[in-house]
């Protein structure tokens, strides 16, 4: 009867790429590829994909052997509940909570049969644990058969906690349950082999973790969404349990059945009702004497530790039930006691216990049955429909040979690659769960690009502001671009000191966009409108003058619409190029377009020409600021190659040492072995860092470091590195230039003259007062973020007794911490920004000024550090 009803959901199971990402990992597990983690996730084991692999193995692979494996399990759950209801009272209770249990409710059955890679275990592991904690309870004085079911016991929480966490749902209370029936528990050979089991059981989680840098640990202590204590248990009385039950339908909140649907639901509230004086009885007994005539207390406890943890760890903030899916352990458990209890009571109650049964087991057959797709016509043809689309779409791919596609939507993107058996490969632009199929597309000769029809203007925005070249084909509501190439010319970067800025608004931070710094830059500080410009001049007149890469970071504040122009003279304008509203920013890698999330780079080419004055005006509106952490500007370079990234990654790894980690760009990387990437580290954000900066994007701080980029890239990384003091040694081959920075160390010692020093306005500058006239080396401004300062934009001025100040040369320094923009290192901070005077000497009074825009003035809230030379024998 239970394969039934749950073959009912399995004529026409639904798919979507949270489910299809379960079955890409069964299919990779048949290829001898495993996965220790559900992708993308440092929790959710995989052991639901091993055991789909298992299925895909005997009866190929299809959407309904992928969602056979957690019916699976689901089966073995209604097995297990029958000895633990046996175990709780007697075979009655087991037999009836099996029966209601098999039929429904509609959301137990749901989530019995769709593959998303760790719910449909939760119940059969939960169940059991509960077993084995009873049976552990009533043989604690039996010694090795004790031993025994310890050593389980912590084995099978073991191997559930790598599955899913929420399995602390049962080993909590059952384990307090054991302690107390057994006080020397942890102190005994039986508790030391129920750790030895837990250690083993949870293997795979560990060996992950070691790999992972800690990366579970680092998931359940970082900070989420949290409403508070009171606010999720009012969440799950008033709209899980009505579900939960079976009461009422998930989303809508529609009653199932009107008019017996709430007395099913105040039935049920009668039923726990009824058991909580038996359950709570047995409960103090246990936890007063450590024995108890009635086991349902087990069962409450679990209950008590279920809605302490859901509402501790915010289950119901994601507006989801399925953190309490736990609960179908129990559930049953209740109504099977009281109607073994009412039936054993007098034969006037037992037709009240009946009454109970035949309701309940009605209201959870038709739930499951109108919710199940065999017999919904509707649902089924629905979803045979999809299918059909989408094997249109796969068959499109492969005629054109396209083995390697981006795909916009996620819902879509596993799905189709897992009804395609994995034949195609589709990856999102960005967030992919598995990092190698990026490696996969980006090695690949032929790439397409998949989107809704409805998407298909913004793609093709984005490609045309790329300057490529594509082929565009629809096919049953998508739109594909195949054969999509970059332009031919190659290109270099232009960079100087020279440069100057203008900007409407927020002018002040306007140089902040070119001063190879990752946490500075220009904001509009407000939501984006037309007319809103950033000026750019090049300090001359430069040829052939074709590309800009825009960085927008967070993502949502890139351009809206923009209109691109030049000019040689600031007199005449030309336009070079109109960028519509394009789906994210995306530049060339591996010559396909590639897009990153936490740093998003848009490369925009145009035909070249001669230009000083590059000038970026917002055409478009948008809620979100604009935001230009970066900007590069290129040219022409026709006798540049292409780097031969193959090649390149050969001879990078001959040149480093086994151990090396190397940064590179998105193609590069594919090429490399995965045991070359530096780590992506979890740690918190400092409260120094940027607030568009992430803090896994920090480079380590280490003596050397390693980088390997396109030859264009080469003087902006060194200008860069050098800016935060560090000294690099380079070496070039196949079109990639390997890079070693190591840090430098002052070689003369230094002595601070003052510390915190504030800096007071003077006019549209500020100064500072020493005191008295000391030998100044250099000094080290602070300031408040978000309000920074750049090197190009500075000028310091110097007196022994403040009546004539001189100009001073500087030499300036980011600090030496780094930050991995995707393209190439940058800075990580702006603060403390060290100013070495070439020309040092005693000094009082400090003066600085804005050199560009002098009459906007200083941000204020600067403090100064001040240096001084041991050795400087200047008269004062």
């Amino acid at each position: 009867m239970a394969a039934l009803v749950r073959g009912a959901f399995l004529v026409s199971p639904p798919m979507d790429s949270d489910i299809a990402v379960v079955g890409l990992m069964g299919i990779d597990a048949l290829n001898g590829k495993f996965s220790l983690m559900y992708w993308g996730q440092h929790y959710g084991g995989s052991l639901e994909a091993l055991t789909a692999a298992v299925f895909f193995k005997l009866f190929g692979v299809s959407s309904q052997a992928l969602n056979a494996a957690p019916a699976l399990y689901s089966l073995i759950f209604l097995a297990l509940l029958y000895f633990v209801g046996k175990e709780i009272k007697n075979r009655r209770v087991g037999l009836t909570a099996v029966f209601l249990a098999a039929l429904g409710p509609f959301y137990s059955i749901w989530y019995s049969t769709v593959a998303r890679g760790l719910h449909a275990e939760l119940l059969a592991f939960g169940a059991l644990i509960i077993l084995l904690c009873l049976k552990a309870v009533k043989d604690h004085d039996k010694g090795s058969t004790y031993a025994w079911i310890c050593l389980v016991f912590g084995l099978v929480c073991g191997l559930a906690f790598w599955n899913n966490f929420l399995i602390a749902y049962f080993i909590i209370p059952c384990f307090l349950y054991m302690w107390r029936a057994n006080l020397r528990l942890i102190i005994s050979w039986s508790g030391l082999l129920m750790a030895l089991g837990f250690i083993v059981g949870s293997a795979p989680l560990l060996f992950y973790n070691l790999q992972n840098d800690w990366g579970t640990l680092h998931f359940l202590l970082s900070h989420r969404r949290h409403t508070g204590f009171a606010s999720n248990l009012s969440y799950l009385f008033f709209k899980s349990m009505p579900v939960l039950v079976g009461s009422k339908y998930d989303h809508s909140y529609q009653w199932v059945i009107p008019f017996f649907s709430p007395l099913v639901l105040g039935l049920s509230a009668v039923t726990f009702l009824g058991t909580l004086p038996f359950f709570a009885k047995g409960l103090w007994q246990s936890l007063k004497t450590g024995k108890s005539q009635e086991n349902g207390g087990l069962l409450l406890l679990c209950l008590i530790f279920m809605v302490l943890i859901f509402c501790r760890i915010g289950g119901g903030d994601i507006n989801s039930h399925r953190y309490f899916l736990s609960f179908f352990v129990i559930w049953p458990l209740f109504a099977a006691w009281i109607f073994d209890w009412l039936l054993q009571k007098s034969k006037k109650t037992a037709p009240f216990g009946w009454a109970i049964v035949i309701i309940l087991a009605f209201s959870n057959l038709y739930g499951s049955l109108a919710t199940a797709p065999l017999f919904d016509p509707g649902l089924r043809e629905q979803r045979l429909a999809k299918v059909d689309h989408s094997q249109k779409v796969i068959d499109h791919l492969l005629a054109k040979k396209v083995y390697n596609a981006y795909c916009t939507e996620y819902w879509d993107s596993h799905r189709l690659s897992f009804q395609s058996k994995a034949k195609v490969n589709l990856v999102l632009p960005f967030k992919e769960r598995r990092p190698q199929n990026q490696d996969i597309l980006l090695r690949s000769q032929q790439t397409g690009f998949i989107t809704p029809k409805g998407k298909a203007k913004y793609a093709a925005n984005l490609f045309k502001a790329m300057g490529a070249t594509f082929q565009e084909d629809k096919v049953a509501g998508y739109v594909i671009f195949r054969d999509i190439k970059p332009p031919e010319l190659q290109t270099e970067f232009i960079f100087t000191s020279d440069f100057e800025s203008w900007a409407d608004p927020d002018l002040k931070d306007a140089s902040q966009a070119w001063d190879l710094n990752a946490a500075t830059g220009w904001r509009t500080r407000g939501p984006q409108k037309p007319g809103q410009t950033y000026l750019l001049d090049l300090g001359q007149v430069e040829k052939d003058v074709c590309q800009i890469m825009l960085s927008s970071s967070p993502i949502q504040e890139k351009p809206n619409k923009l209109e691109i122009l030049t000019s040689a003279d600031k007199i005449t304008w030309q336009t070079a190029a109109m960028v519509s509203e394009t789906l994210f920013p995306a530049f060339w890698s591996a010559g396909k377009p590639f897009s990153l999330y936490h740093t998003p780079w848009q490369e925009i080419r145009f035909a070249p020409r001669d230009a000083r004055y590059i000038k970026l005006v917002q055409t478009g509106k948008s809620r979100y600021w604009w935001s230009m952490p970066e900007l590069l500007i290129g040219r022409a370079a026709p006798e540049a190659n292409l780097p031969d990234l193959q090649k390149a990654a050969a001879w990078v790894q001959d040149a480093l040492p086994p151990e090396a980690k190397v940064y590179c760009q998105p193609g590069l990387r594919a090429f490399l072995p995965f045991s070359m990437r530096p780590p992506e580290p979890n740690r918190p954000k400092p409260a120094w860092l940027a607030d568009h900066l992430r803090p896994h994007l920090l480079i380590s701080d280490q003596e050397k470091l390693y980088f390997a980029l396109p030859e264009r890239y080469k003087a902006l990384a060194l200008e860069a590195l050098a800016s935060a003091g560090w000294g690099t040694d380079v070496k070039v081959n196949f079109g990639i230039c390997l890079i070693t920075a190591k840090r430098l160390h002052k070689q003369k010692p230094e002595r601070i003259l003052r510390r915190d020093l504030k800096l007071l306005p003077a006019g549209k500058g500020l100064v500072a007062d020493l005191g008295e006239p000391l030998p100044l080396t250099s000094v080290a401004l602070n300031g408040i973020k978000d309000r920074f300062i750049t090197p190009h934009d500075l000028e310091v001025r110097t007196s022994p007794q403040g009546k004539s100040f001189g100009l001073k040369n500087l030499h300036a320094n980011w600090p030496g911490l780094l930050y991995w923009t995707g393209l190439l290192p940058l800075p990580a901070k702006a603060f403390p920004l060290r100013l070495e005077l070439t020309s040092p000497g005693y000094a009082r009074y400090l003066k600085l000024d804005r050199v560009l825009n002098s009459q906007l003035g200083l941000p204020p809230g600067l403090r100064m550090n001040a240096y001084g030379s041991r050795t400087l024998s200047a008269e004062k």
